[in-house]
């Protein structure tokens, strides 16, 4: 079996971390899945610079804004990368 691709969220995501993990998997591999949180701030700055730091080193990183990841009902939408 492959490693798992990784996934990066902020911790408000943390219920739905499963899910954001099958959508990281449906990447290329060795792929990074990056969720922004939905509002500037200190974790949505690191977070940024932290994709960026990775695709520095050659990983394929996928950034996607929470508000994209989640429905209207805090459920996670799908597909998003289909």
């Amino acid at each position: 079996m492959p490693p798992a691709n990784l996934t990066v969220l902020p911790g408000s995501l943390l219920p739905l971390c499963a899910l954001c993990q099958q959508l990281a998997d449906g990447l290329p591999a060795g792929a990074v899945l990056v969720v922004l949180p939905d509002h500037d701030g200190p974790q949505r700055a690191a977070l940024e610079t932290l994709a960026l730091v990775l695709a520095a080193q050659g990983r394929r990183v996928t950034t996607l804004a929470a508000d994209t990841v989640r429905t209207p009902r805090g459920q996670l939408a799908l597909p998003l990368l289909a």
